[in-house]
């Protein structure tokens, strides 16, 4: 899975998968969430996004700035 509806249930459809052939429509909220994995874990990061009629619109206010510790 690449990412999910939220909304009441805070993971909800639409489900953003390879084979799911919905539209995204213009209200719907979503996060996607690129995942990368390791051998020692995984990081996953999120972002809310609201499908516009223009587009999309980034709710999320967070650095998506990554540091090496």
């Amino acid at each position: 899975m690449i990412g999910h509806g939220i909304g009441i249930l805070g993971i909800e459809p639409p489900y953003l998968t390879q084979d799911n052939g919905v539209p995204l429509e213009a209200g719907m909220c979503f996060t996607p969430e690129p995942a990368t994995y390791a051998e020692y874990g995984a990081f996953h990061q999120e972002h809310n996004v609201i499908v516009t009629e223009e587009g999309h619109k980034v709710l999320s206010t967070v650095s998506t700035e990554l540091y090496e510790i």
